[in-house]
């Protein structure tokens, strides 16, 4: 009998052991693959974007710049009238056609 009693101890003991185990692997699994959804949603959400990247490469990209100068009078002849100068570009680094674009300097 007391045997029997000492075997039983141990099989619960395995049965135990075993379940925790299984506990543990199934909390495991459970981790990475709320990983790899959260990975798969972040995805989804950059594959959301890609249409509106393509429109950006394939649209024109004005880019402008100016400059300005301010000179003073170097003639002692004329009268005493300093200049300003103002320069500035418009340059498309898209990919599309910019039609209509230009550079207005109201003074």
């Amino acid at each position: 009998m007391r045997r029997v009693i000492q075997v039983s101890i141990v099989l619960i003991a395995v049965v135990v052991l075993f379940v925790s185990a299984l506990a543990g692997l199934v909390t495991y699994y459970n981790n990475v693959l709320e990983n790899k959804n959260s990975t798969l949603a972040s995805w989804n959400t950059q594959i959301a974007k890609l249409p509106s990247q393509v429109t950006n490469l394939t649209s024109p990209n004005l880019v402008t710049s100016l400059g300005i100068a301010e000179v003073g009078n170097t003639s002692s002849i004329s009268r005493s009238y300093d200049r300003l100068f103002i320069e500035g570009s418009v340059t498309n680094n898209g990919q599309g056609e910019a039609l209509n674009a230009g550079l207005h300097v109201l003074a």
